[in-house]
């Protein structure tokens, strides 16, 4: 076995994302026997199930092989889920190379390719699809001879050229053109033209928007390394597309024919993007806002419209969790909700119990905690306990649990004591989690139980189970709670504890914590703080926690609306996050933009072109290039050409002295030093030698004939 293949095998166990790994593997399988290499080329597939490339590469080799048997189950498995034009194609020319012997052939490629033009049909490029279905129709009107089927046949091809001219896709114009050829009625193709110079007008931007996609990329799992960046690029661009189906570029008046683009693009990002939850969240969400749409648009009733809109969300969440988002918490959270929005309270159950039964869910404790707020909402508070008591036993779990449920009991019952026991059960398990103690003491503040508060804080302060590094929340919060409830004599002994603690800290990780620092803690309140920012930078404070002072935060929001304030709708709590991220932008350092060269993107970068790169160029500085334009062409200039870096080094080896004494030519014993010494006779002969060197090669700096050589040399001799 190849050492590169052992490395790449070693490779996909750590990076199943490993493209070039499998790309290895699949080439040396190729060159094996079929029977030895269909379990990896199984493997393949299980890897990425929505990749028509894979899946196109594992039938051609069953095809190589003439296992037929094995390609039609293949083909069975793949083409009603993967809508890929280049897979579908390989389906049409395997039934056209394989059942042409067949006694139904005409019948079995008529099917197929009502099938293909109904699944991959809408595709940018199904023209090649549409273009051969026509001209299959066309061959067999060649063998009717009766008059009547003849006429069915030739309207079935009308039909298609239609069909095809009414979705907008690349070549469009050669689908037009065969059209024209083929219909023999001037009328109709007249009555047609108006809307086919729409559709080529709406095919243009079908394609601008789908030119960025890399239809051929598979589904990469989020858990393993990949290319990010390029990773969201795509994204973004299937979201383009998305959006521009959903404003319905086509005008269409069927409000189902649009919902059945939105859908196709969905589908298509699908094959690509599959493990982006958002995006299933975002078609399941969409399919259920159309009802309204069609009992208006469309007039279709109550049953209709069920069937294509919350049947079809459901099934589109039940395909989700059973593939790509088994792990997703979101994504049953949000299929659990739309299920019960639909008083389907028995699939409810069964969603929450697929999610808590997976393994691998990325969030456990969350779905523990939004069921039992189920169970509470359709049943009782006694059942949401149950369950409780049932999730405890989950290894998965963390505090949160604890503290959910005994603010559930607290809200619910009005009990205050048994959410306090939650609490106290909970501080068995997490009693060194600095998070949940602090719960604890909140929910213990807002009861007015002064006391039993100022005993939990001195008890969880003073035993060893936090780390005193982590303490400095609850240290705040204590002097919080005293500066609301004790005198000033509590209030300085706690503020004097807290000194102690962090004095005594070694290798403090708060960051120098000085008096005065901690006595901005205890005059804070939100974000109000007793000074500054300057001032605050120059005392070292560093707990400010992305707050922001009120006359930054309003300058900064009015920036901010200022930006987004162009026709974009922000919520206010983007504001806020967008104003805190302006803010903590404000304090790193940033570059000179000034000194930044500016970036031209130029399509096609011509030879030459100073500083370019891949998608375009960094031009000259304004001065630079209005020299650049005075300057007469490179064209005109043949040479002799310098060698820049061998001149330099030339200049470097040289001695150059500090002082230069000018060399002048000396004729008759005296120096020339200006032209005007020049004899008339000599400035006649340049005079006369320009003016016989009109023609545009002298001009040009290129040889003189063999004519005009010698009278020059001649004139030199006089």
């Amino acid at each position: 076995m190849s050492i590169t293949i052992e490395k790449a095998r070693e490779k996909i166990i750590n990076n199943p994302n490993s493209l070039d790994s499998w790309n290895i593997l699949i080439k040396d399988a190729q060159e094996k026997p079929m029977e030895d290499t269909r379990q990896f080329f199984e493997q393949l597939i299980t890897q990425f199930p929505t990749s028509s490339k894979y899946w196109k590469i594992y039938i051609e080799e069953e095809i190589r092989h003439k296992n037929y048997d094995q390609v039609e189950k293949l083909f069975e498995r793949c083409l009603n889920s993967i809508l890929n034009i280049d897979l579908w194609k390989c389906f049409l020319n395997y039934l056209k190379e394989n059942k042409r012997n067949h006694e139904d052939y005409n019948k079995i490629m008529i099917q197929a390719y009502d099938s293909a033009v109904k699944k991959i049909g809408l595709d940018v490029l199904s023209y090649s699809i549409w273009l051969d279905y026509a001209n299959f129709l066309k061959n067999l009107d060649l063998n009717v001879t009766d008059q009547s089927d003849k006429l069915t046949l030739y309207e079935s091809i009308r039909k298609i050229y239609r069909m095809a001219l009414e979705n907008p896709m690349a070549n469009i114009d050669q689908v037009w053109k065969e059209y024209c050829a083929f219909e023999n009625e001037e009328n109709l193709i007249e009555s047609l033209n108006k809307e086919f110079q729409y559709v080529k007008k709406v095919s243009k931007e079908y394609e601008n928007v789908t030119r960025p996609l890399e239809r051929n990329l598979p589904s990469l799992s989020l858990e393993y390394p990949l290319d990010e960046d390029e990773d969201i690029r795509q994204l973004h661009a299937w979201k383009r597309y998305i959006l521009w189906e959903k404003q319905n570029p086509l005008k269409l008046t069927s409000h189902r024919d649009v919902i059945r683009r939105v859908i196709f693009a969905y589908e298509q990002a699908f094959l690509c993007m599959a493990y982006h939850c958002d995006l299933w969240h975002e078609a399941a969400l969409f399919l259920k806002n159309q009802k309204e749409p069609l009992k208006r648009i469309d007039k279709l009733d109550d049953n209709e419209v069920i069937e294509i809109t919350e049947t079809a969300a459901a099934s589109l969440y039940e395909r989700a969790i059973s593939t790509f988002m088994k792990t997703s918490c979101l994504t049953h959270l949000a299929y659990a909700d739309f299920e019960e929005s639909r008083s389907n309270i028995k699939k409810v159950y069964d969603v929450y119990e697929k999610c808590i039964s997976e393994e691998n869910l990325d969030q456990a404790t969350l779905a523990w905690i939004h069921y039992i707020f189920f169970v509470r909402r359709n049943e009782d508070i006694h059942a949401a306990r149950k369950l409780f008591k049932r999730a405890r036993q989950d290894s998965r779990i963390t505090y949160h649990l604890f503290i959910a449920n005994a603010l559930l009991e607290y809200f619910h019952s009005k009990d205050k004591t048994v959410g306090f026991n939650i609490f106290h059960l909970g501080t068995k398990k997490f009693s060194n989690e600095p998070g949940y103690m602090l719960a604890f003491i909140k929910y213990m503040s807002h009861l007015n139980e002064d006391n039993n508060a100022r005993v939990l804080f001195e008890r969880i302060l003073t035993t060893e189970d936090i780390p005193a590094y982590k303490t400095n929340e609850i240290w705040s919060e204590f002097l919080k709670f005293e500066c609301a409830v004790g005198d000033l004599a509590s209030i300085l002994k706690v503020d004097k504890k807290r000194l102690k603690v962090f004095e005594s800290i070694q290798n403090n990780p708060l960051n120098e914590v000085t008096q005065s620092t901690l006595m901005i803690d205890r005059y804070r309140y939100m974000d109000l703080l007793p000074c500054n920012p300057i001032e605050l930078k120059s005392m070292g404070y560093k707990n400010i926690n992305g707050h922001l002072t009120s006359s930054i935060q309003t300058s900064t929001m009015a920036n901010l609306s200022a930006i987004f304030s162009n026709n974009v709708s922000i919520s206010q709590a983007d504001m806020a996050t967008a104003a805190v991220n302006e803010f903590k932008r404000s304090k790193l350092p940033t570059p000179d933009i000034s000194q930044m060269m500016p970036f031209k993107p130029v399509r096609n970068i011509l030879p030459g072109m100073m500083h370019s790169i891949a998608g375009g160029v960094f031009p000259f500085p304004p001065a630079v290039t209005e020299l650049v334009k005075r300057l007469p062409p490179p064209s005109t200039y043949e040479g002799p050409f310098v060698i820049i870096d061998e001149l330099i080094r030339k200049f470097q080896e040289c001695d150059i002295p500090e002082e230069f004494q000018p060399y002048y030519i000396q004729i008759n014993g005296e120096p020339i030093r200006d032209f005007e010494h020049l004899s008339t006779s000599t400035m006649l002969k340049r005079s006369y030698v320009n003016a016989g060197s009109d023609d545009e090669d002298t001009k040009k700096g290129k040889s003189m004939d063999i004519y005009k050589q010698r009278q020059y040399k001649k004139l030199i001799q006089k």
